[in-house]
């Protein structure tokens, strides 16, 4: 019995393998020969292509997470030349600009024109109209090679106010475009980058990681699926020193204060002396950045750069105007430092020094004394500085001076004639003359009268608006050059702090306490009664004060004045310097208003609640 069973399973495995044979070999024939030219006209039909993923770019905020740029969703219009070739191209454009009423003329113009690689995205339209972007979804099965995508374009909140610190993005430089070519991270030809101010300086960091997605399409460049996705990496977020309702009111202040003085320009400086962080940079006149995020035209383009009080110029960091007699309190800081005057002693204040044919003058009603350096300092006896620069011996005024060489290295120990070191682009050094550059420019030797010069802070003698404000806050914060900085914080998407504040003290200028006190007193004194009383606040103890100076190289050339204001409150335990000017104005107190405002914004504040960003 069982041989028998063995018997008929043998002969079932022996049908049955030939029968498998012949079912597989009848398949294979079917799928190569029946169905063999459909498969190959999809495999024809049918390719690959891998496609870029733009990362979200990291958003700005100020010190209290109040956020300066946002990233608003834009719609744009691409195709891909290789795709198109294979269709009806003219049908597909003039299809592309019924829907979308664009000139079919140049839309064939911008494929005619196309040069570069076909199988890579060919931008047609930018900031297309949302329902626009939607009714060319719709209709993607009539427009092969077209491609409707969502890109984020970059919007400015209170641009102007703004734009000399974050400065805008645009369309890739060359320079940018060849240096990451090769990297990991190469730039597209129609990207954007950061093109000045902390966008072009964090741009790196901003700009995030890009994402790849492998997917298949068809003939007419339609998505039919995907293979692979690597995800894109948003950029990290920067977090800024500035505190915005400061920036803000410091803004609005000095629009009104150019504006009703006649003047051309100017700026305005925040800064926190314990450790160089900016609360405030302004510069007026503005821009508009949204105007480059969103495209700026060639006219727009050409109007900003023709413009003769140069919006497009950070004026506190870049632009340089002559100090005039706000020097002053550094050259009472030299003078007792190097005992060439005692803080209790008294000197005459004369109304006029004459030194090889010209003539120093005090403001009106000033002189006489005599002042302790304090007062003098209070009442701006400006003569009396220049005599302790260049020495005199007049009735009660017998003082050797400080003489060139010290007054030049005390200057640049304050920071003049030199960069900050801001974390910023296109600073200017300011300039300050000396023997050699009189001898290789004049070819002429160094003076007395030249000591006298540059100690009235004239002749071509130019200073930064944040080179004096650095200058003020070592007479704050006991005698140290703090490297102004605005970042505050470097923050990547999910939280962790990459960098943040590190105080960096350039120089410690060895000022001693009695000198401080002396420099303090004085202009403290200046506020409350002296010169600068107008900028008093009731609650608040100010020290500073204000001069105007005759223009030079550093305005745009038209007549004024260059009215300045610098100090620090409060007068025990400075926590704020402010320096402002309005340049090429016609009021010698024109600044005192904008730095009342900034005073008033940073100690009594109105911030909305904001929510806090990631960290």
């Amino acid at each position: 019995m069982l041989d028998k069973v063995r018997a008929r399973r043998h002969i079932y495995m022996r049908l049955a393998v030939p029968l498998a044979f012949a079912i597989l070999i009848g398949r294979l024939w079917y799928v190569q020969i029946v169905e063999g030219p459909q498969f190959q006209q999809q495999s024809d039909q049918n390719h690959l292509r891998v496609d870029v993923v733009a990362p979200a770019r990291g958003i700005v905020y100020d010190r209290y997470d109040q956020q300066l740029v946002e990233n608003a969703p834009s719609w744009n219009v691409s195709v891909i030349p290789a795709d198109l070739e294979r269709a009806d191209a003219h049908a597909v454009l003039s299809l592309l600009a019924q829907y979308t009423h664009a000139s079919l003329t140049r839309l064939e113009q911008q494929v005619h024109d196309d040069t570069d690689n076909p199988a890579l995205p060919l931008p047609l339209l930018t900031n297309v109209p949302r329902d626009t972007a939607l009714t060319l979804t719709e209709h993607l099965n009539e427009l092969p090679g077209i491609h409707v995508d969502s890109s984020a374009v970059r919007q400015y909140v209170d641009g102007p106010d703004f734009a000399n610190i974050l400065g805008y993005v645009g369309p890739i430089n060359q320079a940018q475009f060849d240096a990451a070519r090769d990297t990991a991270q190469p730039y597209a030809l129609d990207d954007v980058a950061g093109q000045a101010g902390v966008e072009q300086l964090y741009e790196a960091q901003l700009r995030g990681q890009l994402g790849h997605r492998t997917v298949v399409v068809d003939v007419g460049g339609r998505t039919v699926g995907t293979l692979g996705e690597q995800a894109a990496a948003p950029g990290d977020s920067v977090e800024l020193t500035i505190d915005a309702g400061v920036q803000r009111a410091a803004y609005q202040a000095l629009v009104n204060a150019i504006g009703q003085t006649g003047g051309t320009e100017g700026a305005a400086v925040a800064i926190d002396p314990r450790d160089g962080a900016v609360i405030a940079l302004v510069s007026v006149p503005s821009f508009d950045p949204n105007l480059f995020a969103q495209g700026i035209s060639q006219a727009t383009w050409d109007q900003l750069n023709s413009d003769p009080a140069r919006p497009l110029l950070d004026h506190a960091i870049a632009a340089q105007y002559p100090p005039g007699s706000m020097l002053n309190p550094f050259l009472a800081a030299a003078a007792l430092q190097d005992a060439v005057v005692t803080p209790a002693q008294a000197l005459a204040c004369p109304s006029v020094l004459t030194e090889q044919g010209w003539n120093f003058y005090n403001p009106i009603g000033i002189g006489g004394g005599p002042f302790t350096l304090a007062q003098a300092l209070a009442r701006h006896c400006d003569t009396l500085f220049a005599a302790l620069s260049g020495g005199a011996k007049t009735a009660g005024l017998n003082v050797a001076g400080l003489g060139q060489d010290k007054l030049l290295a005390w200057l640049r120990n304050f920071g003049f004639a030199q960069d900050t070191g801001i974390d910023l682009p296109a600073e200017a050094p300011g300039f300050l003359p000396d023997p050699a550059w009189y001898q290789r420019n004049q070819n002429q030797a160094w003076t007395p009268l030249d000591t006298y010069l540059v100690a009235a802070g004239a002749g071509p003698f130019a200073v930064t608006p944040l080179q004096l404000a650095v200058a003020t806050a070592a007479l704050a914060n006991g005698g140290v050059i703090y490297r102004p900085e605005l970042l505050q914080r470097l923050i990547t998407p999910d939280g962790n702090v990459l960098q943040q504040l590190q105080p960096e003290a350039l120089r410690r200028l060895g000022l001693s306490p009695a000198v401080l006190q002396a420099v303090r007193s004085g202009l403290a004194q200046s506020v409350n009664g002296g010169a600068s009383r107008a900028i008093d606040l009731p609650t608040l103890a100010v020290a500073g004060m204000g001069a105007a100076a005759a223009p030079n190289t550093g305005g745009v050339g038209q007549a004024g004045l260059d009215s300045w204001w610098s100090g620090f409150a409060p007068v025990d335990g400075p926590q704020l310097v402010v320096t402002v000017l309005v340049a090429g104005g016609n009021d010698p107190d024109a600044g005192m208003p904008v730095a009342r405002a900034m005073f008033n914004a940073y100690f009594t504040p109105a911030r909305a609640e904001t929510g806090s960003h990631a960290g």
